[in-house]
């Protein structure tokens, strides 16, 4: 096969897009394992106050795998996490629930604000939520040994 001019343009950018993706990918799984392991709650508040919310339990371990579960261990996830540089995003509840993004405050310590979140397809109906209310929270949390 002969290279023409065109191509030999187009390989260089397409492989310089390929080596960028792969690094992300591999900044992005290191940060995850570095992030993964149990957590507990500091501090937690709602607006409006709201003390019948208890989706984010006091304890909980995010999983090599993506998932939250609380500690002790539970069979089933409370949610997902991701980690993008030294922030944790995380997303409680499956149909409805809270998310948002954590920044780190020490190399254990993480807070932000959380905000309520409904699949779009239960919305109008209200039960995957609080009747069009968006509830925000405030929180904090510290890395802490996963045993008992």
């Amino acid at each position: 096969m002969q290279w023409t001019c065109p191509m030999r343009r187009l390989i260089v950018p397409l492989a310089f897009l390929c080596c960028t993706i792969s690094v992300h990918a591999q900044e992005d799984r290191s940060t995850a394992s570095q992030l993964s392991g149990c957590y507990e709650v500091i501090s937690l508040s709602w607006n409006p106050p709201d003390d019948t919310i208890k989706m984010i339990p006091p304890r909980f371990r995010l999983t090599a795998d993506g998932h939250i579960h609380a500690v002790p261990s539970e069979d089933f996830p409370r949610g997902s996490w991701t980690a993008e540089a030294k922030r944790l995003k995380l997303t409680f509840g499956f149909m409805g629930g809270f998310s948002g993004s954590l920044k780190a405050a020490s190399s254990k310590e993480f807070g932000g604000k959380l905000k309520e979140w409904s699949d779009h397809r239960c919305w109008p109906w209200g039960w995957c939520g609080s009747q069009g209310k968006r509830r925000t929270g405030l929180l904090w949390i510290r890395k802490t040994d996963c045993g008992g």
